[in-house]
């Protein structure tokens, strides 16, 4: 069984709230990590859009669960959402769906005035087998991976050009998106393959195994209730002044092309940012970004870059034990091959010569019996080795016997 990175046990005693988390995933045999970051999907979902982070980034949140089948990834799902019950909204742990249907869960059909009339401000989508996602946005012309994307980042998203009836818009600054997925290893690395599309640096990975959890079942902690603090519909989350600073510095190094950084690491300040400010409020500060909380999230985002690039290396050695073993099944089935063509030719050789012997009816040379060989069959099989079989084995027409530099046809018995 595969056991993922983890975050240190000490990261959970940072406050009660990411206590109760650890108790919570210890009491249903699932890894901390996976509720945290389901946990922190629904906090994202409880926080009013118009919350928002320096320079307008959102706080909407994409989690995704790495796992085989049986590991825990719905157990996982369950046990965040029984520990952190009320986010808020009716649209909670609804399947993904298509794109189209993303948009129908924040707005309804264009009404008489030609605009969508909303519906909720908020939504939290659960998909516990990815593999359907992937091949969901697979399909030509699916719009679910664009729709994903602006929903982690708050653009405007929907279906623009689509008649009346299908129209759907849902702008920016309007919403609050959130999405946890599962997904098996191979398909975890699978979606990393569209790291051009900007789909893996969006997510939060964390693994679903861990080495730490108990046999014996631990008692379920008390639900969190939120908001932990006053909320204001409308507010930028306030972030340690030397954060912004290492963010804005790191920026312009890249913008002046001095850093080249990893593709699946381009949205790796905005996405601890994001941790970040749902971490603030998960523990009761306030929903600010104060320089301890940064370097919790840095733990966190660190963790899930840990588990990514685990899956990589995993994938890469799956593949090549695959490749490994189908160069061997070829070459064997090579080998298989060749010694069938040699074993047809040696006899094809072995009854040619018997024939030729019998058809001279009298002791006859090797050069003679050469005469009657395929040259085809020569460049397979060497001659003596051929004649040797013939004298040794022979067929169902006879055999050589050998008499001195000469050989006799011998009828079969």
């Amino acid at each position: 069984m595969t056991t993922f990175p983890h975050l240190p046990s000490d990261f959970y005693e940072y406050s009660e709230s990411l206590r109760r988390v650890r108790q919570a995933a210890f009491s249903r045999q699932v890894s901390p990590d996976s509720v945290l970051a389901v946990v922190l999907c629904r906090v994202s979902a409880s926080l009013p859009p118009g919350i928002v982070l320096p320079e307008k980034g959102t706080l909407d949140f994409i989690a995704a669960l790495v796992g085989e089948s049986g590991t825990g990834k719905s157990k996982a799902m369950r046990a965040a959402t029984d520990l952190l019950p009320d986010v808020g909204t009716d649209y909670d742990g609804v399947p993904i769906g298509s794109g189209e249907g993303i948009a129908s869960a924040y707005v309804g059909k264009v009404d008489d005035s030609g605009t969508n009339p909303p519906l909720r401000t908020s939504a939290l989508f659960y998909v516990d087998e990815g593999s359907q996602l992937l091949t969901v946005s697979k399909r030509e012309g699916s719009i679910t991976a664009d729709t994903m994307r602006s929903g982690w980042s708050g653009e405007t998203f929907g279906t623009l050009n689509a008649s009346a009836d299908r129209k759907r818009i849902v702008k920016r600054g309007t919403y609050r998106f959130a999405l946890a997925v599962g997904l098996q290893p191979v398909y975890a690395a699978e979606l990393l393959t569209g790291k051009d599309a900007g789909d893996p640096q969006r997510c939060l990975f964390a693994g679903v195994t861990h080495p730490d959890i108990p046999d014996d079942v631990v008692s379920f902690p008390e639900p969190i209730r939120l908001p932990l603090t006053g909320l204001k519909v409308s507010d930028t989350v306030q972030v340690d002044g030397d954060v912004m600073t290492g963010i804005r510095k790191r920026r312009a190094a890249v913008s002046r092309g001095e850093v080249k950084p990893d593709p699946l690491d381009s949205h790796r300040d905005l996405l601890t940012l994001k941790v970040a400010a749902l971490l603030s409020h998960l523990t009761d500060e306030s929903g600010d970004v104060t320089a301890d909380l940064w370097e919790l999230a840095t733990n966190v985002v660190d963790n899930g870059r840990n588990v990514r690039d685990y899956v990589v290396t995993q994938s890469k050695s799956e593949r090549d034990r695959i490749w490994r073993d189908n160069v061997t099944r070829d070459l064997e089935k090579d080998a298989m091959r060749d010694e069938h063509r040699e074993r047809r030719a040696r006899h094809s050789m072995a009854r040619s010569m018997i024939r030729k012997a019998k058809h001279v009816g009298k002791a006859t040379t090797r050069s003679i019996l050469a005469t009657a060989v395929s040259g085809k069959h020569r460049n397979v099989v060497d001659f003596d080795d051929a004649l040797d079989f013939a004298c040794e084995y022979g067929t169902d027409d006879g055999r050589l016997r050998r008499d001195g530099d000469y050989f006799v046809y011998v009828p079969a018995a």
